[in-house]
């Protein structure tokens, strides 16, 4: 079996790059395209998930304040039920893609 490379990190010091020298593994300078788009996804599905507080809280806010208004429950139930399609979809996304690129790169390490 033939040492696998690490990537080690610009910018936290966490002295695993002194480890994997030692170990005999290459040790990869800078950043990665991956760790870039990673960089981006995450404050992204951050922004998602505080959209989706702020749509469930007017939501709630408009189904609390209805006051028996069929017409504002209604619209509260509908702006909940598409907040939650909606982030379900996100996740699901971000899941699926994480696994796929997961399972593209552990069959790209098995085959060099």
């Amino acid at each position: 079996m033939a040492p696998r490379g690490v990537l080690a990190s610009v910018w936290m010091d966490t002295g695993l790059e002194e480890a994997a020298e030692e170990a005999g593994l290459e040790v990869y300078e800078g950043t990665t395209i991956g760790s870039r788009i990673g960089e981006m996804i995450g404050p992204l599905l951050g922004l998602v998930g505080v959209l989706f507080m702020i749509l469930v809280i007017y939501a709630g806010f408009l189904w609390m304040t209805a006051g028996g208004n069929e017409e504002r429950v209604t619209k509260a139930r509908k702006i909940l039920v598409g907040a939650t399609i909606g982030v379900i979809i996100v996740f699901s996304a971000y899941a699926i893609t994480e696994f796929v690129l997961s399972q593209v790169v552990n069959v790209e390490r098995t085959s060099t």
